[in-house]
């Protein structure tokens, strides 16, 4: 004979997938809209903003100190290759491209005296693979090479079948390799078309549009990340993440699609390692903005079913300092620092029905639970 009842008593959900991460405020000590951020460790990290604006902390955000940048132009890029060596790209108008420089973790910022020229509206991107060779993106199109740690910079040029091109993001991969991200219009179809450009088919200095693969036509391609040298991702305004990986010796390889986060632009994409990464993007809910995070820990193979959610936070860049520690930048100054949640989350006083026999029993039973609660470990 079997009896129905209910049993009341709290339960134990197993969370699956790539673990969401839980999100606090941190006081950066300053209004202005933060522009980039990164993080070398778990510990030291730099964000620049608005109006020459540089913080720093050397406690993993516990703490966050204004650094001296020498200028109230509009500072968008920065990039450190360990706690003591970086750099800082920014501008706002002709004439007023700035490019700077630290080697002492940003207690001192000097302006590298540089020669690109004048006309390029902004740096908006920066990178080094060591401390002489890195690349620079400046609005809306160009990029270029340096050897000597900034002070000469060799304008990179584009192969002649490409017209209309916007370049918004890069990442290097060697001291003379790089691949950029945006959108171009191809000549021969006069059709304008989501693009990655590199400098690696071609001889260096020469940029070409290649692997198409999946990507949406009339999507602009915003930001792109390389776990290595060989396997990269990138993402777009309609939220969709792409992918390429070397294949039998074949290098630069077609981007297929990846993931989809039925949201609005890719922000950012940064990885820990060669398998923890996250993204982010945004979504408008009653007139406010919410910054959405996904997360992956198998290298993109599967990405959070649910994104984590922090609500009034306009445009945002993030940085993850290790696999257990990422921020966020943006709007008015905020900073958030964001920990993997608990793997396991418990709910008290929930109440199921369920099927329980023999009735009565000596030494065993028999618990049968509704399909929806399948999984739940008493």
């Amino acid at each position: 004979m079997k009896i129905l009842f209910t049993l009341i008593f709290s339960m134990l959900i197993m969370s699956v997938g790539a673990q969401n991460y839980s999100w606090t405020a941190q006081e950066s000590g300053t209004p202005e809209w933060l522009n980039d951020v990164q993080f070398v460790d778990n510990m030291h990290g730099w964000a620049v903003g608005d109006n020459g604006t540089i913080v720093a902390t050397v406690d993993g955000g516990e703490t966050w100190s204004p650094q001296t940048s020498g200028t109230t132009e509009k500072l968008r890029s920065v990039f450190f290759l360990s706690d003591t060596l970086g750099w800082i790209a920014g501008g706002f108008s002709a004439s007023s491209n700035v490019l700077l420089m630290t080697e002492d973790g940003g207690a001192n910022w000097t302006q590298v005296p540089h020669d690109i020229p004048n006309e390029e509206t902004m740096l908006k991107g920066i990178q080094f693979y060591d401390a002489d060779h890195g690349f620079t993106i400046t609005s809306p199109q160009n990029v270029y090479y340096t050897s000597n740690g900034g002070i000469n910079w060799e304008k990179g040029t584009f192969v002649d079948n490409m017209s209309n091109i916007i370049v918004n993001d890069l990442y290097v991969i060697s001291d003379t390799s790089a691949f950029l991200c945006g959108k171009s219009k191809i000549t021969s179809t006069n059709q304008t078309r989501p693009s990655v450009f590199d400098n690696i088919v071609h001889y260096a200095g020469e940029w070409a549009r290649h692997g198409a693969g999946d990507f949406t036509t009339g999507d602009e391609l915003t930001a792109i990340h390389f776990t290595d040298n060989l396997r990269g991702f990138v993402g777009g305004r309609n939220g969709k993440i792409y992918t390429m990986e070397a294949d039998e010796n074949i290098f630069p390889n077609v981007w297929y699609f990846n993931f989809d986060s039925d949201n609005g632009t890719v922000w950012s994409i940064d990885f820990a390692d060669n398998d923890h990464g996250m993204f982010n993007t945004a979504t408008d809910e009653d007139g406010k903005t919410i910054q959405l995070v996904y997360h992956t820990s198998d290298a993109g193979e599967t990405w959070s079913s649910t994104p984590d959610s922090i609500p009034d936070f306009l445009h945002a860049t993030l940085s993850a300092g290790d696999t257990e520690n990422a921020w966020l930048a943006g709007s008015a100054g905020q900073i958030f620092k964001g920990e993997p949640k608990d793997p396991t989350s418990v709910s008290d006083h929930a109440s199921f029905d369920f099927s329980i026999s023999p009735n009565p029993f000596i030494s065993s039973v028999r618990i049968e639970s509704p399909e929806s609660y399948q999984g739940i470990q008493l």
